[in-house]
């Protein structure tokens, strides 16, 4: 988490980034996905495990920018306690986005790398599960 401005980034931003949640690993995930962006070396990863009702815990660890570290939090805050499908459905880049009024210039990699990965975590969880994927 690199010495970069923090100017172009809206209040709730910075206070996920400098108070994250969800931050952790689960032992016995179910589903577990992680990605690093090529160009700025971003780098998530998170797990899930859903209860028997097919409701999503979720815990992510992160060596990336204010932006990533930011949707993360918000976007496991987000996954929290819901269905795995409303996950799929509700936690997306753009609703990460819409959450923090857009990201600064250079930066619209940071929500559509912490949707896919989570999403690529949920849907790993549901097929361990013998669940559909999507």
């Amino acid at each position: 988490m690199g010495s970069q401005s923090h100017e172009h980034y809206s209040e709730l931003a910075l206070e996920h980034f400098r108070n994250p949640r969800n931050v952790g690993e689960i032992k016995d995930a179910g589903g577990v996905a992680c990605k690093e962006h090529p160009a700025c070396g971003d780098r998530l990863k998170i797990w899930v495990r859903l209860d028997q009702d097919e409701n999503v815990e979720v815990k992510f660890r992160a060596s990336a920018c204010v932006g990533t570290v930011a949707a993360a939090s918000a976007a496991t805050t987000m996954a929290e306690g819901i269905p795995a499908a409303d996950v799929l459905v509700k936690v997306t880049e753009q609703s990460l986005s819409d959450l923090f009024g857009g990201f600064p210039p250079g930066k619209s990699h940071c929500p559509k790398l912490v949707a896919t990965v989570l999403h690529d975590a949920v849907s790993a969880a549901r097929k361990a599960q013998g669940k559909d994927s999507r």
